[in-house]
């Protein structure tokens, strides 16, 4: 993935807001998590947060991933 260079990327798009830009990559990264919970307790860890609305559209994605899941009779 080519990102264009900051002088604090820790202020630019990194983290949550890279996933949240690209929903695509962030969805397949949940949807193994959640598969390996069927295996054992797991946690999701949100990187780089710096607003609520951001943890609040990661909640919505991974919610999205869980009802995916379960119309795909995918155990998690």
């Amino acid at each position: 993935m080519q990102l264009p260079k900051e002088d604090n990327p820790f202020l630019g798009i990194r983290g949550i807001r890279l996933t949240l830009r690209h929903k695509d990559i962030f969805k397949t990264q949940v949807r193994a998590i959640l598969r390996a919970s069927a295996i054992g307790e797991i946690r999701i860890m949100l990187p780089m947060v710096s607003m609520i609305s951001e943890i609040a559209d990661a909640k919505k994605l991974i919610k999205e991933c869980m009802y995916e899941l379960e119309k795909e009779n995918v155990s998690f």
